[in-house]
């Protein structure tokens, strides 16, 4: 009797080949035969044959073996539910709608989906191999055609490509009042642009350009279109422009005439109204809605008015000139009774036309004759009648002044004179006629009798001074002005001081002529320079020192004297012994000032002592300015400075990084966060040391260690830091994993295990230092057979309840070590019954 044959549960596969499931005969021999379907043994021989070719749906193989005659066969059935997806031709078109021509899905179930393109086309029945899809985005659609059936999944992919444009808009009609415009149709987002004419005219700037600039547009309508192209496809809009620009309006001829009112002549309106206005000048029309109106009140000169012609609410115009040649007003100006025989006209300039004087009595000389302010000179005594007249072509306008010369008899004051006193006597000419007096334009004086022509004058002020003799005679007046100088100069050497240094600076009057000199009457001193108004003395004496500021102006010689009383403070200096240094600190202060008790020190930091000499303790860093003061004459108090450096206490300060360390492996890294410092000592704590900036560090042993950080500022000054602990080093996480193991046959287990058990009937990783850890077993079908997160359970080689097949599995073993960096291990697993 042959080993009872045994093929296991039939099967269904997305694959056409397939491993079969015969078992290994002990007695006798097996082969593989084929009851339906298809396919291809590998080894018909073999109980675990590999068959290939497998058709579609149900494939039934049998296994037969023979031993001494003796049959014994079992049947397996393979259904291979794969149905093989083609989801038709790609297509080019020019619109968003198509029709597909997918295979249809036979048993299985069919289901198209959108995997390119914006998504935004819609399947009219998404189950439908020859379905219509709608909406399709312009540019590449990439549609999927998936098949699925028990299990098996197959897809193919359709490129539909949606050359259609962008919608062309040529924006809304438009009425314009003009041969020009923009355009506003909308861009070609896909595709390209152009503008074309079909009815009237214009000449289109650019056309390719939506929102071009369009010219010459004819009157009435004007039909463009505009058309966006894109790989044969084509999209056109148009839109109407219509120019209702009125057109053939004239305003008539020029006039040029000698008056200010005049008949138009503008053509009339064909359609709509017309109306007059002023452009430039001024008028007053008679009726301005007339086209043959008359104006009156012209302004002179030009005048240019415009004829504007409105229809359908567009206007156009054209103007003309109506020139006034009538000539400004003339004025001469207005009369004049004046006390000269000459004067200057006030006639007005003309705006229009030319000017010219003459003489209508009396007697007069113009010195220019068209000029309306001209000078006029040789004016007869008694009234001179002078015409202004103004001439435009044949347009004349005249004006006339009376200018009346009153002119009385002229004044004379005398020589000039120079002298060397404050007082002089005058000598003026006496009046013949009128009255006579003095009066002071310059400088000073004072007079004895201001209407005496001889009169005399005291109190001269120093240098020139200007006096004038007026004549009257009505109310006419002549002058004459004469000079008196008094080189007698006025001196001041300064207020007296009292000073409290030897250097002094005087101050004299400077002099108005002459020069000045200072000398020394009484006392010490030396003048730096002593012909300078200003100057610098020193040397002063102690006590009163008199100088004197004397100024000589060509002989006559003035001085001033000023006192200067010199009081002598007291000169203070002090020693700081330390200058300087790292808190806390103590400095001595010597006192070496010559005079000036009592004495009265500042720190700087808020302490103050009344000591004569003193030691000052500083616990903050930082610049302090000290000061001593002395007490000095009068009450007044002189000080002296000086600066003491208190340097800054450096912060020791660090961060480490990890502060959990794995060995062997990791480095741990020390970074220095510490301020002011000039240089730096780091201890590790495993009797290491460093002075790197931010060095990197590796430990041999496990442990708790301190980390020590001391450091020194360019002035040495010193702090530390000890982090405790700073370190902490520990063993790094293993994972070790077998590759064969022995199932209990007598039932499942759960995948308990004990580490020290060596019966290897449970599969699982040997593991030490682990945060997390997943383990999963699959067969060579990918069905995944088990899987845990507890790393004290592994697989007993059961599942469902079943033990497996004798053969190799996959296994995958993955999670974070203790120092948490990942780890993911696949590998094979051998059970052996």
């Amino acid at each position: 009797m042959p080993t009872t044959s045994y093929t296991g549960e039939d099967k269904s596969v997305c694959v056409d080949s397939v491993f079969l499931p015969g078992n290994a005969p002990t007695y006798g021999t097996g082969r593989w035969t084929m009851l339906s379907g298809s396919g291809i043994f590998e080894d018909e021989y073999d109980p675990n044959s590999k068959v290939t070719n497998l058709a579609s749906g149900q494939n039934r193989f049998r296994w037969t073996i023979t031993y001494n005659n003796c049959v014994s066969f079992s049947e397996v059935d393979i259904n291979y539910n794969f149905i093989r997806a083609e989801a038709g031709d790609d297509q080019i078109l020019c619109e968003g709608t198509a029709s597909l021509n997918a295979n249809d899905a036979g048993v299985g179930v069919g289901q198209w989906s959108v995997v390119g393109g914006s998504g935004s086309a819609n399947f009219v029945n998404p189950n439908q191999s020859n379905t219509d899809v709608i909406n399709l985005d312009k540019g590449i659609n990439t549609l999927r055609w998936t098949i699925t059936n028990s299990g098996c999944v197959s897809y193919d992919n359709v490129v539909i490509t949606n050359n259609m444009p962008t919608a062309a808009y040529a924006g809304s009609d438009r009425s314009v009042c003009g041969e020009e415009i923009f355009l506003n149709a909308n861009a070609a987002v896909i595709g390209t642009a152009e503008w074309s004419v079909l009815s009237g005219s214009a000449t289109i700037e650019d056309i390719n350009l939506a929102t071009t600039k369009v010219s010459s547009l004819s009157i009435g309508r004007n039909v463009l279109r505009w058309t966006i192209s894109n790989q044969n496809c084509i999209s056109f809009d148009e839109v109407v422009i219509n120019n209702d620009q009125p057109s053939n309006i004239e305003a008539g001829p020029s006039q040029y005439i000698c008056a200010d009112t005049a008949q138009l002549y503008a053509t009339a309106p064909v359609n709509g109204y017309g109306r007059w206005s002023i452009l430039v000048g001024s008028a007053t029309f008679e009726d301005n809605t007339r086209f043959d109106t008359r104006v009156y009140n012209l302004e002179r000169g030009e005048n240019k008015l415009v004829w504007t012609v409105t229809s359908a609410g567009c206007s156009n115009y054209d103007s003309v000139i109506i020139a006034n040649n009538l000539p400004s007003t003339p004025s001469a100006g207005p009369d004049q009774d004046i006390c000269a025989d000459n004067v200057f006209m006030a006639a007005n300039q003309p705006s229009i036309g030319t000017g010219r004087w003459s003489i209508v009595s009396g007697s007069a000389v113009f010195q220019n004759i068209n000029m309306p302010n001209t000078k006029t000179t040789g004016l007869g005594n008694g009234p001179n009648v002078l015409r202004w007249l103004i001439t435009n072509g044949s347009c004349v306008l005249f004006d006339e002044v009376t200018i009346q010369n009153s002119l009385p008899t002229v004044a004379y004051a005398g020589e000039d004179q120079a002298l060397c006193n404050t007082a002089a006597n005058l000598l003026a000419t006496a009046p013949v006629s009128g009255t006579g007096s003095w009066s002071v334009v310059s400088g000073y004086g004072v007079f004895a009798n201001s209407n005496q022509y001889n009169a005399q004058i005291t109190s001269l002020g120093f240098g020139p001074n200007t006096l004038r003799w007026t004549t009257e005679n009505g109310r006419c007046r002549t002058t004459d002005d004469v000079t008196i100088t008094n080189n007698l100069a006025d001196v001041y050497a300064g207020p007296d001081q009292v000073v409290y240094t030897p250097t002094i600076r005087l101050v004299g009057n400077k002099p108005l002529r002459g020069t000045g000199e200072w000398i020394v009457l009484a006392g010490q001193g030396q003048i730096e320079n002593p012909s300078s108004i200003e100057t610098t003395v020193t040397g002063l004496g102690g006590g009163a020192n008199t100088f004197s500021w004397t100024i000589n102006n060509d002989g006559c010689i003035a001085s001033d004297d000023v006192v200067i009383t010199h009081r002598v403070l007291p000169q203070v200096s002090f020693d700081p012994l330390p200058g300087g240094g790292c808190p806390p600190i103590t400095i001595s202060f010597i006192n070496t000032s010559i005079g000036g008790a009592p004495f009265t020190w500042d720190f700087g930091d808020g302490s103050t002592s009344g000591a004569t000499n003193t030691d000052h303790t500083y616990y903050v860093p930082g610049k302090y300015t000290v000061r001593l003061t002395a007490t000095g004459p009068d009450g007044i108090m002189v000080h002296k400075d000086s600066v003491i450096v208190i340097r800054e206490i450096p912060v020791a300060q660090f961060e480490v990084t990890p502060d959990i360390a794995y060995i062997p492996g990791n480095s741990v890294n020390y970074f220095n966060l510490s301020q002011n410092i000039d240089s730096l000592l780091w201890e590790f704590g495993d009797g290491t040391i460093s002075t790197e900036e931010n060095p990197s560090h590796r430990y041999e042993r496990e442990g708790a260690y301190d980390v020590t950080l001391h450091v020194w500022s360019g002035y040495q000054c010193y702090d530390s830091l000890v982090l405790r602990p700073g370190v902490i080093v520990e063993r790094a996480g293993v994972i070790n994993c077998p590759n064969a193991f022995t199932p209990n046959p007598n039932g499942p287990t759960g995948g308990n295990f004990n580490q020290n058990d060596f019966s290897n009937d449970v599969f699982h990783c040997f593991v030490e230092g682990l945060n997390e850890y997943h383990m999963e077993i699959y067969n060579r079908l990918g069905i995944r057979l088990f899987e845990t997160n507890d790393v004290n359970l592994g697989w007993d080689g059961y599942f469902k309840g079943k033990l497996v097949e004798e053969g190799a599995y996959v296994f995958k073993v993955y999670g974070k070590y203790n120092s948490g960096s990942p780890f993911n291990f696949v590998g094979n697993i051998l059970v052996i019954h």
